[in-house]
């Protein structure tokens, strides 16, 4: 387990730097843009899972 250490730590440093990118982009995309897209994204996607899901029963 200790020869893991060095992975584990260079893994969480690798996603604290991703989180902290991912957070700064989405705070300034959402100050210019709306959800509407992902909305209409979601209504989609729901009808056709709902369709298919009916169909294979």
């Amino acid at each position: 387990m200790a020869d893991q250490r060095g992975v584990f730590l260079v893994g969480a440093l690798c996603s604290a730097v991703a989180a902290w990118f991912a957070t700064r982009f989405l705070l300034r995309f959402f100050e210019t843009r709306t959800l509407t897209p992902f909305a209409i994204y979601c209504v989609v996607g729901g009808g056709i899972y709902f369709v298919a899901m009916l169909v294979m029963g």
